[in-house]
Parts: structure tokens; C-alpha cells; sequence
């Protein structure tokens, strides 16, 4: 898992399944910076979501990241950003 952090596009990272890579985009930098979440690469983690149109790597915007027991909600019901 790799995180990146885009110029005015929010913070996504890179998740690698068995079979794929997958880019999850989490949210807006200025929102992940106050939470207490923090993804160590290499680390195992869930991801809810919803699957949205790329040419390029399969991706995502999460809804939900889950690392053990920790759980990072990102989104309301309805998709939008908290």
C-alpha cells in the first residue's frame, strides 16, 4: 500500500489485493490530518466503497477504512465528505 498526497485532490493510496491494484481515494488532506488514523504501508486494511470509472488502475473513493480494531469513517451515507 502506498499513500500519496495530490495537490488539491485529497489523499489517496494505492491498495494491492492478490490480484490487482487498486486506487482508493480517502478524502480531503485538511479533513485526514485532524483524525487520529494513520495507514503504515505494508499494513492489512478493509476498505468500503464505491467503485468509480478510470481508464487507467481500478478505483475507488472509500467510505470506510478499517486497520484492526481502529475504523476511519470518511463519508455519510449519502457519499458525501465528512
Amino acid at each position: 500500500m502506498t499513500v500519496r498526497r495530490g495537490r488539491g485532490y485529497g489523499l489517496h493510496l494505492l491498495l494491492r489485493t492478490s490480484d490487482q491494484t487498486i486506487n482508493v481515494h480517502l478524502g480531503p488532506t485538511r479533513y485526514l490530518d485532524n483524525e487520529d488514523f494513520r495507514i503504515e504501508r505494508g499494513s492489512s486494511v478493509d476498505v468500503k466503497g464505491e467503485w468509480v470509472p478510470t481508464d487507467g488502475l481500478p478505483a475507488m473513493t472509500a467510505f470506510e477504512v478499517k486497520q484492526g480494531d481502529d475504523v476511519l469513517i470518511l463519508r455519510d451515507e449519502d457519499g458525501a465528505p465528512l
